[in-house]
């Protein structure tokens, strides 16, 4: 008989709707920090992912280490697709510290960006496709963090959730004005349900940044707070 902790607020994916880029740091710390004492124990997670990452009273649980081994594994295939490395579809597939923190670099770019970096199998294992690094308000280090945490080389990865860890920490905001909130128009997708807004590049171009809920479009122009965004 198992008996684990109840997470009242149960796991991370009801809660990335309207999620902002402070809290999705603010979790991503938590997950790299319970990372790091799997790892320091000879623990490989196997399969992190919004729903094996639980939340209650506002601190984030590591949980379901139904695919967990001892030790790095070579030859056995196992995780959810949408969160392995590329390593992990290799043949003979290996599961590491690194393809840990594969999962944890696409868990954060999902809080972050809204939608996942590779959509298929075919994605992760062409080793020339790259998903978009937009920039991220007031978080000009973010993206190359995420750029870093996705590297299909594994030996160019964070080696370590430490290191990742200690990189997410100078992550900090910038100050909150910001030229890109000078130069834009905004609509209203009646069909979509999306606010749309299309900023004017210093190159004469428009790029399409939309914004998840209204509430985050108020702090986008306010100017104040902190949005999470997904560019298209």
């Amino acid at each position: 008989l198992f008996r684990s902790e109840f997470a009242k607020q149960g796991n991370i994916r009801k809660h990335l709707e309207g999620l902002s880029t402070a809290d999705a740091l603010s979790w991503c710390k938590q997950i790299l920090e319970g990372v790091a004492e799997c790892h320091r124990n000879n623990i490989i997670h196997g399969d992190l992912k919004p729903e094996n990452i639980l939340l209650s009273d506002g601190v984030i649980k590591i949980g379901d280490f139904g695919a967990a081994c001892w030790g790095s594994l070579i030859g056995h295939r196992r995780g959810t697709p949408a969160y392995m490395a590329p390593e992990q579809w290799a043949d003979p597939p290996e599961l590491t510290r690194r393809t840990d923190l594969w999962a944890v670099g696409v868990t954060l770019y999902e809080m972050v960006y809204g939608h996942l970096p590779f959509r298929t199998k075919a994605d992760i294992k062409d080793r020339g496709k790259q998903p978009p690094f937009a920039e991220v308000p007031r978080y000009p280090k973010l993206p190359d963090l995420l750029r870093k945490a996705l590297n299909k080389d594994s030996p160019q990865r964070f080696q370590s959730a430490t290191a990742f860890l200690n990189d997410l920490q100078e992550c900090t905001p910038s100050p909150g004005n910001s030229n890109r909130r000078d130069n834009a128009l905004l609509f209203y997708n009646r069909y979509t349900g999306h606010a749309e807004i299309y900023r004017f590049e210093s190159s004469g171009e428009m790029s399409l940044i939309r914004a998840h809920q209204w509430r985050m479009l108020w702090d986008f122009i306010a100017g104040w707070a902190d949005p999470r965004i997904s560019t298209h």
